[in-house]
């Protein structure tokens, strides 16, 4: 037993909030980039969807990288 490391258990409004953040983040940076015109036309809101959330979970491997 190890009194250092805490207990990871799952919260359900965690990843609730984490996921609407998501969701908002991804919609915001779509009309953001569909008003600049950056985005390639062929792309739509999935793809921006699917961008954030590889963003943010690289984020969290390197926050995991450093926790050890």
């Amino acid at each position: 037993m190890d009194i250092f490391r805490e207990e990871k258990t799952i919260n359900p409004g965690k990843i609730g909030g984490y996921l609407i953040t998501l969701l908002l983040f991804s919609l915001v940076l779509f009309f953001i980039l569909k008003i600049t015109k950056k985005m390639p036309d062929s792309w739509n809101y999935f793809h921006i969807l699917i961008l954030s959330a590889i963003i943010n979970y690289l984020g969290f491997l390197i926050k995991e990288q450093f926790n050890k």
